[in-house]
């Protein structure tokens, strides 16, 4: 078992300085200060209950929206605007969720704001009461952007909402959240229950009801981003300069998963990528992922020395990450969402969002710490012995399937116990460039 925790960490390094097992869907404290003054109230019952998530595309913000800066409601122009309520019939949209929606009066821009008991203060950043001229979106008064996605059936009192970092959550207006305090909801990404603090200013904070935990900044989307014929290219001083770049076959398996391919060559030279012999001749390893409704999940690997397969197929990394998670995603690796931020490399997607950075614990084998952006992917790696792989860019690669990685496809329990008694083939000599 032990030498299947080092591939695990063989895996974090052939990945191009990927990331071993890994998920972090379980929230820790993340900010001592604020959170023990916080008293979780108890979970309904009715929370117990979620449904299905169905097959919903991840909305485009549109530009205008995600410039545009609205003002927090205080708490005194909350209950100002709540004596002004009017008993009128109440307007809003056609879905149960919505039906007793009320429009309060203007905020500090003017925008109209409305009142749910089951959702608290929000506004569709509309003038004119009744109009909601950016279709699906709201803003919610301390919470933030939330698209609506609808209810599980017509006209039940429930909604699906896209967050734009915790992704996709569930809520009920049978939960019993209430404007003043608490809003119940269902998390996908962790698929955890959980509760928020109502406030009228950020940060955000939450309470996890699976983990008994408090949390606040986390960010969802796909961590990997592993699109046919992908590539990414990272350097490091190692060894007096290392260029090591990852790769995605073009042609999946029939079961969907992919072939992950990392190949390195000692100096400082833009790729590895170049064209299909130099990347095969120079590759060190690669791994069989296969994405799944939370994340990508690692089935095999293939480095020097080493065909195995992995037991139960465990998520080398989830949707969501969230800051001050702590969890066990593997025998022997603890995992430990360090930050949720920007992080270094980010800038070779000429991207500036938030990504999450998360340290491995391997029993026996050291820490290594891995940095990633949603829709990027890797952009850091530090090993257990303090090499740094940093991404300097990314691009599409024309250079067809790698075969020496493609054998990852036959590990099996044979090739697995064959590598744990160091008797596997050794087909990776650019692996001996990596001393991680």
């Amino acid at each position: 078992m032990r030498k299947l925790i080092i591939f695990v960490s063989l895996a974090i390094a052939i990945a191009g300085c990927g990331g071993g097992v890994q998920q972090a869907t379980v929230p820790g404290t993340t900010d001592a200060q604020k959170a023990p003054a916080m008293q979780a109230p108890a979970m309904p019952q009715s929370l117990r209950n979620a449904p299905a998530l169905p097959a919903f595309a991840k909305p485009q913000i549109p530009a205008a929206l995600s410039a545009m800066k609205t003002p927090e409601l205080t708490p005194q122009r909350a209950q100002a605007l709540s004596a002004q309520r009017s008993t009128k019939a109440p307007e809003g949209r056609a879905t149960g969720f919505f039906a007793n929606e009320v429009a309060l009066g203007p905020d500090a821009n003017g925008y109209i704001v409305y009142y749910l008991p089951a959702l608290g203060y929000y506004t569709y950043v509309s003038t004119v009461a009744g109009q909601r001229p950016i279709p699906g979106w709201l803003y919610k008064y301390g919470f933030g952007w939330l698209y609506d996605l609808g209810s599980s059936s017509p006209g039940s009192s429930d909604v699906y909402f896209y967050d734009q970092e915790l992704g996709f959550i569930y809520t009920a207006t049978g939960f019993g959240s209430d404007a003043a305090n608490y809003l119940y909801f269902y998390h996908f990404g962790s698929g955890h229950f959980m509760v928020y603090f109502q406030s009228f200013s950020f940060p955000r904070f939450f309470y996890d009801y699976n983990t008994g935990r408090f949390f606040s900044k986390s960010v969802f989307g796909d961590m990997l981003a592993l699109a046919s014929s992908h590539g990414w290219n990272y350097q490091s001083p190692l060894g007096g300069g290392i260029t090591l770049s990852t790769y995605v076959d073009p042609t999946p398996f029939s079961d969907g998963s992919v072939v992950f391919v990392g190949s390195a060559v000692l100096g400082y030279v833009t790729t590895v990528l170049t064209d299909h012999n130099t990347a095969e001749t120079n590759a060190v390893g690669g791994l069989n992922l296969v994405l799944r409704g939370d994340g990508y999940h690692l089935l095999a690997e293939v480095s020097a020395g080493s065909l195995a397969s992995f037991p139960g197929a465990p998520l080398f990394i989830g949707n969501s990450l969230i800051e001050g998670a702590v969890s066990s995603p593997y025998p022997g690796v603890t995992e430990t969402v360090l930050n949720v931020g920007p992080q270094p490399g980010e800038s070779a997607c000429g991207t500036t969002r938030d990504g999450a950075k998360v340290r491995y614990d391997v029993a026996g084998n050291g820490s290594w710490t891995l940095s990633v952006v949603p829709y990027c992917g890797i952009t850091q790696f530090v090993a257990a012995s303090g090499a740094t792989f940093t991404l300097q860019s990314t691009g599409i690669y024309a250079i067809g399937d790698l075969s020496k990685a493609r054998r990852v496809q036959s590990a099996n329990l044979v090739t697995t116990i064959m590598s744990i008694l160091g008797r596997g083939k050794q087909e990776f000599p650019a692996a001996s460039l990596i001393k991680l």
